[in-house]
């Protein structure tokens, strides 16, 4: 009776809770996300690509892949011409960009989505693998063939790649290392390259678990007049350009 009369009391905040989810534009983007990414895979290949190692939970990872899959891509104005398609595909400027890859769970999904893109952009991982993360990636890269569908590895420090990074970005996800600074570096260093209509997806950004990507995102990216808050999801914060 007396667990009854909790749930009772807190049925009206549920309600508003659940009234506010949605609501919420990303939280339609995550729903839109799950309709969309179900039909892209048979039972046994997204037993596969649940069965990757990694942190972000299946929602989270195919509202990634999602994202992808949507992301605007800049093509070499000579080669324009809807009817030279190939030819577009092999002088595309714009990319999809990850920041931090760990064991390559959200590595499989943005080349997915990707796949589901008209032009096809090239995903390019960027991460140093420090902790012993190489070869469990690269064995994630080879089982899905992830090179030849268009995944471009970097094992570097981002802040040396942001330094000399000269191509359009369409979506830009970064989990790469969680201190303050490093998190500032890279919002300056690859937030300036997104293109119109682009993403930004920072993961830990909500929550109170990493304080310094929650700093940076707040200081440098909620009044960034060129994006626009697009809401948070669980530890996710989404920006669009």
């Amino acid at each position: 009776m007396r667990r009854l009369l909790r749930n009772l009391l807190r049925l009206p905040a549920r309600t508003f809770s659940g009234l506010r989810q949605f609501s919420n534009p990303v939280h339609r983007l995550q729903r839109r996300a799950e309709r969309c990414v179900a039909t892209w895979f048979a039972p046994d290949l997204r037993k596969k690509l649940e069965n990757i190692n990694g942190f972000s939970s299946a929602r989270e990872v195919q509202l990634l892949a999602y994202f992808a899959s949507l992301a605007p891509v800049a093509v070499d104005p000579l080669t324009s011409d809807p009817s030279r398609l190939q030819e577009r595909r092999a002088t595309r400027l714009g990319c999809i960009v990850e920041i931090g890859a760990f064991k390559g769970r959200s590595t499989a999904y943005l080349a997915e989505g990707a796949q589901r893109n008209p032009l096809r952009p090239a995903v390019v991982s960027i991460d140093p693998h420090l902790r012993d993360t190489w070869d469990d990636f690269q064995g994630t890269v080879a089982e899905f063939g992830l090179r030849e569908r268009g995944l471009e590895v970097i094992r570097g420090f981002s802040a040396d790649v942001g330094r000399t990074w000269r191509r359009p970005i369409g979506l830009l996800w970064v989990d790469g290392c969680h201190e303050y600074a490093e998190v500032c570096q890279d919002i300056d260093l690859f937030t300036p390259h997104v293109l119109p209509g682009g993403w930004v997806v920072f993961d830990d950004a909500h929550g109170g678990h990493f304080p310094g990507v929650e700093k940076a995102v707040t200081e440098k990216m909620m009044h960034n007049s060129a994006f626009r808050h697009v809401g948070t999801i669980k530890h996710f914060d989404v920006f669009q350009r």
